[in-house]
């Protein structure tokens, strides 16, 4: 009986220093373990600089703190130990768990644009080199974590050639990757799709004809930060895009084609001024 008692005591010793532990650095060259408390069993040391875990109550007038050595208790001068390393450890700790708790995984944008096209156009007059311009609004959603981003935007752009207009306004999604991140500007390299559910074809007063289509794009974007929330947009990117027009038979016969299907393919930029959300 009295064995077990003495057995079931030595367990809760452990169990109390396993628990109500902190963490010490050695700060001697050779830290002596010692076996008892009255420090008459040197049972080996331990080396500068090693990190251990001692109990937290002292024994022997303060002298020493309890080690658990080969799942035995034992014993280490308080002098030989730079105890404030379980403080540093702790606020080193909170400090992760602090920062972590309060770093953005995502971060959503809403831009305003303008943009430009330079593309060749089929006309009546045959291949002319055109120019389009216009605007719109975009957002971004940015997983922070993974440096990608998806862009949705909505553009309109126009162009006039001799008595025509053509205008073209067109949703986009595309899915861009950060290449580059600094603490003044980001570089994305992004590709996508668009679609266009409305665009116009006219002349004057004379017509006006309505048309659809869609288009793919990739291209790179330079995102300058200025500030926490304001960023200045930069990009350029090829573009193809496909459109189809049903002309009244009317304006069939007035320009002597029977369809107008015109192909946008050039090079595309847009400056743009976002705001974090």
């Amino acid at each position: 009986m009295l064995f077990l008692f003495l057995r079931l005591l030595f367990l809760f010793g452990l169990i109390n220093v396993s628990f109500a532990a902190q963490w010490a650095k050695v700060t001697r060259d050779k830290a002596v373990i010692f076996a008892d408390q009255q420090q008459q069993a040197p049972i080996g040391y331990i080396k500068k600089g090693k990190k251990v875990r001692v109990g937290e109550v002292v024994r022997n007038n303060g002298k020493l703190l309890p080690i658990v050595i080969n799942g035995k208790i034992a014993y280490i001068k308080v002098e030989d130990l730079d105890i404030s390393y379980s403080q540093k450890v702790l606020e080193s700790a909170s400090q992760r768990l602090v920062k972590k708790a309060t770093e953005k995984s995502t971060e959503s944008r809403f831009a305003l644009t303008y943009n430009g096209l330079a593309t060749s156009l089929d006309t009546t007059e045959g291949e002319e080199f055109v120019f389009f311009n216009g605007g719109g609004v975009r957002s971004y959603f940015t997983n922070l974590k993974k440096k990608t981003t998806w862009r949705v935007g909505l553009d309109f752009i126009t162009t006039t050639v001799n008595t025509y207009t053509l205008d073209v306004s067109s949703l986009s999604a595309e899915f861009s990757y950060n290449l580059i991140q600094t603490s003044v500007y980001d570089f994305h390299l992004y590709g996508g799709g668009a679609i266009i559910p409305y665009a116009q074809f006219a002349r004057g007063s004379d017509f006006k004809e309505n048309g659809y289509g869609a288009g793919a794009s990739a291209g790179v974007e330079m995102i300058f930060k200025l500030g926490n929330s304001l960023g200045l947009h930069v990009d350029g990117h090829y573009q193809y895009t496909q459109m189809f027009f049903q002309l009244d038979e009317i304006v069939q016969r007035d320009l002597n084609v029977t369809t107008f299907e015109p192909t946008l393919h050039g090079f595309k930029f847009s400056a743009a001024l976002s705001f974090a959300y």
